[in-house]
């Protein structure tokens, strides 16, 4: 075992840390969610050295269990809060607060320094509502990135957050006395108040301002860029407390404490890039120099990429005449990615592109330190002036220099492989520009459907808790509804028993009578008996009045236990409307489901079909067109078409002259064309015309093959008069 080995293979320490918690860190994104804000935020705690307590969300997303198993050495008790809210939302941040805050006062824990980092936003209003209530204690706020600006320089507002009356009204006796210490009696200047609905991105960054005891920045330009930006000058101010700390690169031992699986092969030159591929981080100036390499050095090279959308990825390479030599893979758990940069010859970072938004760059990409660790050479690709072009680099480009990358390929080639003299030609930037133009719209298009798809869950979701409600109503309902059909039953069962006593009470009745006139033929003789009878009659009556009355009351209990029965009857027939009607939302959303992947799908096709057109046009320039295709072609016609020769050369230039035929989709369609080689030579509308018409082949998407060649004819002429 080496000396300065710290961990175990299964990632425990060797020597536990000390538990004694001192430290408080604050945020909503941490491991196990592989996410770029909680892994830097990890590395700080794991470059401190000791235990820390950690409150976070327990956010749903992308999964790293070794890094979490990692950190949780340097961690005694983490704080998980639950919640179904959208980060960055008014009700995430209020619950994040309110939930946070109640679970440290039921801890009873005491810290010396509380860390908050956004992003996400929420972790500052809590960390502020820490250090209100604990005074003594010191607040670190720190900022990966401008907060309120996104990156095109465009202001993250319209969401206003109105704070509690009593909570303004304490923030504002606090900010009187800091305007107070910092300015005196000079009216003119001071630090506003805050108002009960201010815009949120405007408070998280000025309530750190002014109650923070260090703003935390990672670079320089960062800090400035921000301090200048935002509405009220506070530079002065800020800066007495601010530090700047670049993003931490962690020893040498993490990047092997997990081995990648990954194939690298020693006898290709490999780059590797890890990140967002987007229009603002593309590597088409990249892709430009690698395509320009003569086909000698293309074959010794490997080019790998590791990204969140792979699949896009591979769509926007797919005319690329090196794909083969690139190789592209999802995302990787964080100590599997230090261990890959161990392995790899030439790591690629580049810049987010802020050209026209900023003067300067602020973005420093986190990447940047973990390449340092990995011993490897960099190429950073920069914008001019940015934090990145200010570190020292042995290669070096720039983003919208697409020359500097082709100049800086060829040095490392040569540094690397010892060849000169490795392109074969120079090509057009425009289509290079275009092909980005094409990854923006299609990046566009699937954020505009994931924010739709994330939207309607969300509507899903509170409707499903709705139906849970309403079947939670509905269950004692039940319950209630069952006992009150026994009783019914009960009572029912009482009822026939009274009539049947009444029954016979009325059968005595009679038959007492029957005795009452037999004997009233001989009254005479038998008025005592008579008398006898005629109480026994009105002791009957008497009992048969009682249970006359016994009868109205149960029946009137009857008719209220029906009323109650037939209000609860109309309650769960409204509540089961209520749940077909979320079962047919269901079936509405479910069915745009399936109608948003058939577009994307249909999206997808005409890509494929503009990437063939493209790589057509490529090849067919408007001088061979003239010179050998156009000729050519109409010899070819003249020799095959017979009887058909004049009908097939018009219908050919017809056309070559109209939009109707689609030349990306034919070629897509009739991929069994391409093994013969004259198709090269001459184009698609030739092979339509003399043979694809004839059998069947489809020229466009939407037509059919349902009519003669002269009715075709006749049809292109009027399209091409109209246009």
């Amino acid at each position: 075992m080496s000396p300065n080995k710290r961990f175990r293979d299964d990632l425990t320490l060797i020597d536990e840390l000390d538990n004694e918690v001192e430290d408080l860190y604050i945020t909503s994104r941490f491991p196990p969610l592989n996410d770029v804000s909680g892994i830097v935020f990890s590395k700080r705690i794991m470059v401190a050295g000791k235990k820390v307590d950690v409150l976070c969300s327990d956010f749903i997303g992308d999964e790293d269990r070794s890094f979490d198993k990692l950190i949780n050495n340097f961690i005694s008790e983490k704080f998980l809060l639950g919640g179904d809210f959208a980060p960055n939302t008014i009700p995430e941040i209020n619950y994040f607060r309110k939930e946070g805050l109640k679970r440290l006062n039921e801890s009873g824990k005491k810290y010396k320094t509380v860390v908050s980092r956004a992003w996400t936003i929420e972790s500052h209003f809590l960390a502020l509502d820490y250090k209100l209530q604990n005074p003594d204690v010191t607040w670190i706020a720190e900022f990966s990135d401008p907060i309120a600006y996104d990156m095109n320089r465009a202001f993250r507002g319209n969401k206003p957050y109105h704070l509690d009356d009593d909570f303004v009204k304490k923030l504002n006796e606090l900010i009187s006395n800091i305007n107070k210490e910092q300015f005196g009696d000079n009216v003119d200047e001071y630090f506003p108040d805050v108002k009960s609905d201010e815009e949120v991105y405007y408070l998280v960054e000025y309530l750190p301002y002014l109650f923070a005891d260090v703003v935390r920045y990672t670079n320089e330009i960062q800090c400035q860029v921000m301090l200048d930006m935002f509405p009220v000058d506070m530079r002065e101010f800020v800066l007495k407390k601010t530090e700047v700390s670049v993003h931490p690169t962690l020893d040498s031992e993490f990047y092997f404490l997990k081995s990648s699986s990954y194939n690298v092969d020693p006898n290709y030159l490999n780059f590797a890039y890890f990140g967002t591929y987007v229009g603002k981080r593309h590597l088409e100036y990249l892709f430009k120099s690698f395509e320009e390499l003569n086909d000698d050095v293309k074959s010794k090279i490997k080019l790998h990429m590791f990204v969140p959308n792979p699949d896009v990825l591979k769509l926007n390479i797919n005319d690329l005449d090196m794909k083969d030599n690139i190789e592209i893979g999802k995302k990787l758990p964080f100590l599997e990615f230090l261990n890959l940069t161990t392995k790899i010859d030439v790591l690629i970072v580049n810049d987010t592109i802020t050209e026209g938004a900023f003067d300067i760059n602020p973005f420093l990409p986190s990447k940047v330190s973990d390449y340092l660790g990995s011993g490897n050479d960099i190429w950073y690709i920069c914008e001019k002036n940015s934090c990145m072009d200010l570190k020292d680099g042995k290669y070096k480009s720039y983003v919208t220099d697409y020359e500097s990358s082709r100049n800086m390929l060829e040095k490392i080639i040569h540094d690397k492989l010892g060849v000169d003299g490795i392109f074969d030609e120079v090509l057009d930037i425009e289509y290079y520009q275009n092909r980005l133009t094409n990854l923006n719209n299609v990046i566009h298009d699937l954020y505009g459907q994931r924010m739709y798809w994330f939207n309607q869950t969300q509507l899903y979701k509170g409707k499903t808790n709705d139906l849970n409600s309403s079947l939670k109503r509905i269950k004692p309902m039940e319950s209630k509804y069952g006992s009150l059909v026994r009783e019914i039953d009960a009572k029912d069962e009482r009822i026939e028993s009274l009539i049947k006593d009444c029954n016979s009470l009325i059968e005595d009745i009679h038959l007492k009578d029957n005795q009452i006139s037999s004997l009233a033929v001989d009254a005479s003789s038998k008025d005592d008996e008579i008398s006898s009878l005629q109480k026994e009659c009105d002791t009957l009556n008497d009992e048969l009045r009682l249970k006359d009355e016994m009868i109205s009351k149960l029946a009137a209990e009857v008719e209220d236990v029906k009323k109650e029965i037939s209000t609860f009857k109309s309650q769960m027939e409204s509540d089961y409307l209520e749940k077909n009607k979320l079962k047919n939302d269901y079936e509405d959303l479910h069915k745009l489901t399936n109608e948003s992947f058939e577009l994307v799908q249909i999206k997808e096709d005409i890509i494929e079909d503009k990437n063939k057109e493209l790589q057509f046009y490529r090849n067919h320039g408007n001088l061979f067109d003239k010179v050998i295709s156009n000729p050519l072609s109409q010899v070819y016609i003249f020799l095959t078409s017979g009887s058909e020769r004049n009908l097939n050369r018009d219908l050919y230039n017809a056309i070559k002259d109209s939009d109707w035929f689609n030349v990306g989709f034919y070629l897509s369609e009739n991929e069994d064309i391409s093994r013969f080689k004259w198709v090269r030579l001459f184009s698609p509308y030739l092979h339509y015309v003399c043979h694809g018409f004839d059998e069947k082949r489809r020229p466009n998407r939407e037509e059919k093959t349902d009519f003669t060649k002269k009715e075709l004819l006749d049809k292109l002429l009027l399209l091409n008069e109209n246009e």
